[in-house]
């Protein structure tokens, strides 16, 4: 809902219309009321010459607190921001801010929020829904939390899993908090593969249903490549580049869900996670001792997002720099050397384009050699933790897009299916591993 506001006095006023009752103190607060209008100056003459919104402002606003030099002169910057949202209509941004605000001041009273967002309704020339922003800022608060428990997992020791395929059993499998300085070396898409732990947490993928994920789990870096998929099965059955060394750090393609999982226990999903053992997750398995497998699908919407909510998972950012695809070139020179574009905020890369990325989920059968697309069942439940997929149906999902898709099939949400024995040129796949005992 796009409602206006009437402006309450200067864009200063705005900024200083509701004191605060925690810190800063009175006297820090009117001292840095000058310094704040003197910044403000040049975005109060855009405004009042109608170059730029409310909304552009208070971004500008934002801006200027991430840089301001007091706290006061910050708060004071950021309660502006919440209003000038709030006389733009643009609620959603208001209660991201307010919850930024309540972050910076831990000991902020809940009255003081509660007289700031009053005094800002108050001054509306027009109705606004107030009942909706509330409803805003308990989901924003949600959002924080979440965005907190995913900090603090970075932190924590295990941030990466590199299990390195020229060893065998624990010997194999180290831990790096943090991702290498330099970035990742091609050892990574050879002989050694990386996979990043992904926090607890959950995202929309309808409006006002989500999906939930209770238990962290390490998802590859990379899709798998073709030299590492060889130093576990012996053979490369990829179409292209198969031969000679060049494809070795492209993503492994004609290889189906069977070939991957099996075609005895391998097929048993959602019942049970077995494989079979002449399988590649079945070796690879063995040689390692731990738990690898194919993500269910919303274990790779999570992770490919990485807390985003548009179509690509860097905000801003259009799909030809995140991934190949038909759109900048892929018709022509097929897949590329993974790594090659931007990764998510998550250090993820490839999750859009390239190739498609199998998943353990089952669908409804597709015909036979054939990719068909679909979409998320509006009749699902509104919140559902950790899904598994239906227990029948002999498809299974593909997402992600890839080399010789147009943008539009590579993004976050798009669904694809195709049955197990498929071995599309254009399909390959990412690991996941448990984190945690197994």
């Amino acid at each position: 809902m796009k409602t206006k506001l009437m402006m309450i006095g200067t864009l200063a006023a705005a900024c200083a219309a509701v004191q605060l009752t925690a810190m800063p103190t009175e006297k820090e607060t009117r001292r840095a009321e000058p310094v704040v209008r003197k910044l403000l100056a040049p975005e109060r003459a855009a405004l009042k010459s109608g170059r730029k919104t409310r909304s552009e402002v208070a971004v500008a606003a934002m801006k200027l607190a991430d840089e301001a030099d007091t706290e006061a002169a910050k708060l004071l910057l950021m309660k502006g921001a919440f209003v000038l949202y709030i006389q733009d209509g643009n609620l959603e941004k208001a209660a991201e801010t307010m919850n930024a605000l309540e972050t910076a001041i831990a000991d902020m009273p809940p009255q003081s929020v509660t007289n700031m967002i009053e005094v800002a309704l108050l001054g509306a020339s027009k109705k606004v829904d107030g009942a909706r922003l509330y409803e805003l800022l308990d989901e924003a608060k949600v959002e924080q939390r979440q965005a907190t428990a995913v900090a603090k997992e970075q932190k924590e020791k295990g941030l990466y899993m590199i299990v390195d395929l020229t060893k065998t059993g624990k010997r194999a499998v180290t831990y790096l908090d943090e991702a290498p300085k330099g970035g990742w070396s091609d050892e990574f898409k050879t002989k050694k593969i990386a996979l990043r732990k992904i926090a607890p947490g959950s995202f929309e993928y309808l409006p006002g249903k989500s999906f939930k994920i209770t238990k962290p789990f390490y998802i590859g870096v990379f899709e798998v490549t073709q030299k590492q998929y060889k130093m576990t099965m012996k053979t490369n059955p990829s179409s292209a580049f198969a031969h000679n060394t060049l494809g070795d750090m492209r993503p492994v393609d004609c290889v189906s869900y069977i070939d991957i999982r099996g075609s005895n226990k391998g097929l048993g999903w959602p019942k049970d996670g077995e494989v079979d053992g002449n399988s590649y997750l079945g070796k690879l398995r063995k040689r390692i001792g731990l738990k690898f497998d194919l993500p269910t699908e919303v274990q790779w919407e999570y992770a490919c997002r990485a807390g985003t909510k548009g179509n690509f998972n860097v905000d801003g950012v259009e799909m030809v720099k995140l991934g190949k695809c038909a759109d900048n070139g892929g018709m022509g020179d097929f897949h590329v050397k993974v790594g090659s574009f931007m990764p998510n905020a998550w250090g993820l890369y490839d999750m859009h384009g390239n190739v498609w990325e199998r998943c353990v989920d089952r669908s409804k059968d597709a015909r036979p050699g054939y990719f068909e697309f679909f979409g998320w069942n509006s009749e699902s439940k509104e919140t559902e933790a950790d899904p598994k997929g239906p227990a029948v149906g002999t498809s299974r999902v593909v997402r992600g897009g890839s080399w010789c898709h147009p943008s539009a099939n590579c993004c976050s949400s798009f669904r694809g299916r195709v049955d197990t024995g498929n071995r599309g040129d254009d399909v390959g796949f990412r690991l996941v591993c448990p984190a945690g005992a197994q």
